[in-house]
């Protein structure tokens, strides 16, 4: 999505693009530009004092398929390719998708991982359904106010896809951002694509 963004800037009229398309992309950017703004989890300093567990990830990569929860900074480390973090409390986490017009949500939908995401790494077990808060239009309200406080300080494009993801605590009733991509999410999508509309062999 960075290419694109950098294209854009390159070959139409739209000079900031890549500004837009590296920010939902990198998420030590990311992070850095929603600091003090928005709840989410703490940068950590590999030079500092670390938290007994903490997370590795990678910067610009699907966090997914890398992430780790580590007592100590691995020897792959670098800070081009990877960040660190605090790691969050929490019971579960809330996917947000939809479209953003001239900087404003239109379409917002949302769903959950069953459980703590983070157990994947030792169950191989991942489960996603409907939101099941959608009964309590204030909470769905809610992920959608937390959802638009990060596009408003990230920037969005006119048209603007986004697939976001927050941590929520059920004890506390905390919500705190994971992190956002410019796109749809949902892995399955181009199977689901292929299925209905017979466009992808």
């Amino acid at each position: 999505m960075h290419i694109v963004g950098i294209l854009k800037s390159l070959f139409t009229s739209d000079e900031e693009a890549w500004k837009i398309a590296y920010t939902y992309k990198d998420k030590k950017i990311m992070r850095t530009q929603l600091s003090e703004q928005i709840s989410q989890p703490q940068l950590l300093n590999p030079n500092d004092i670390l938290p007994n567990t903490f997370l590795i990830k990678p910067r610009c990569e699907a966090s997914g398929k890398d992430i780790h929860i580590i007592s100590q900074i691995p020897e792959y480390y670098t800070a081009e390719n990877f960040l660190l973090e605090s790691q969050e409390q929490f019971d579960t986490m809330f996917t947000c998708d939809g479209i953003a017009i001239n900087g404003k949500i239109q379409y917002f939908f949302t769903h959950e991982y069953i459980g703590n995401i983070l157990d994947i790494k030792t169950t191989f077990i991942n489960i996603v359904r409907t939101n099941s808060h959608y009964n309590n239009p204030l909470f769905i309200q809610r992920l959608k106010t937390e959802t638009q406080k990060v596009l408003d300080s990230l920037g969005t494009e006119k048209i603007h896809p986004f697939h976001a993801e927050f941590f929520y605590n059920s004890t506390t009733d905390e919500v705190s951002f994971c992190e956002i991509g410019k796109r749809f999410g949902g892995g399955n999508i181009p199977c689901l694509s292929n299925v209905h509309f017979k466009l992808i062999s």
